[in-house]
């Protein structure tokens, strides 16, 4: 960060405890929550293929 690199964190606060430290979350200059994500990438459980 200190030579103008942008750092993002991507990780759950859903956890207990949280997967991510708080320092490090409030250090990032962006935050991405998985359970934000879900939606947006996450595959319906019904939908995957059966491992064998």
């Amino acid at each position: 960060q200190h030579k103008g690199k942008r750092v993002s964190v991507v990780s759950t606060l859903s956890t207990n405890p949280p997967m991510v430290a708080d320092e490090l979350r409030r250090q990032a200059d962006q935050f991405i929550d998985l359970a934000h994500l879900q939606e947006e990438i996450g595959r319906d459980p019904a939908e995957r293929a059966q491992r064998e």
